[in-house]
């Protein structure tokens, strides 16, 4: 799993790589290991979900996302189901966002 530091989203960190354990692989239609996905901050925590390469699938699963940067560790535990999608285009912060500019 990769983390982007936006603190400063003028300039953002370099992906830090974590290590992730629960997530098992799953075989994409071109043969691939599909891990791509997002994930979501809800108030009943953090959330990830795959990309879906085949568009005849239409439920994914969902999983729980416990982030322990101290350790470099990311630990995922299926939480249900939720509408298959080819991209997502979520992403979840670790802290509140305070200052959000539009252009």
């Amino acid at each position: 799993m990769s983390l982007i530091d936006i603190t400063d989203w003028e300039k953002p960190g370099p992906p830090q790589l974590i290590k992730a354990t629960g997530l098992p692989k799953v075989e994409a239609a071109n043969g691939e290991s599909n891990t791509w996905g997002s994930a979501w901050q809800t108030p009943n925590g953090m959330f990830f979900s795959r990309d879906v390469e085949d568009e005849d699938v239409k439920v994914s699963d969902l999983w729980k996302l416990t982030l322990d940067l101290e350790k470099n560790e990311a630990a995922f535990k299926e939480a249900g189901k939720i509408d298959a999608a080819a991209w997502h285009d979520g992403f979840s912060c670790h802290e509140n966002i305070v200052n959000v500019t539009e252009n």
